[in-house]
């Protein structure tokens, strides 16, 4: 019995950290990730963007910690589709909500 459960323990220990790391994930982190998976430099994902390469390695680093360019970035062609989805589907959301009270 006393086996079960310290397995279970460590069982959520090792969940509950995993999460923390996925929560604290900077969003620089998660675009090189996002990036990194569909491969594409950063140039490609600046051109794309619209935007300069070096906001690109910035904002990847961590020096620039609330990028303006965040959404050209969320919505360049095939790069960061689960991201850019969210944002749209938040955006159809305000704007149904807005309709309505019209």
């Amino acid at each position: 019995m006393i086996t079960l459960a310290a397995g279970r323990d460590a069982r959520d220990a090792t969940r509950t950290q995993q999460s923390e790391a996925v929560a604290t994930m900077s969003i620089g982190s998660r675009i090189s990730e996002q990036r990194c998976e569909i491969g594409w430099s950063q140039v490609r994902l600046a051109n794309e963007a619209g935007v300069a390469q070096s906001a690109i390695g910035n904002i990847e680093s961590g020096l620039r910690q609330r990028p303006r360019e965040l959404v050209s970035i969320a919505r360049a062609p095939a790069c960061l589709a689960g991201m850019a989805g969210d944002w749209q589907r938040a955006e159809d959301r305000a704007s149904a909500a807005q309709a309505r009270r019209s």
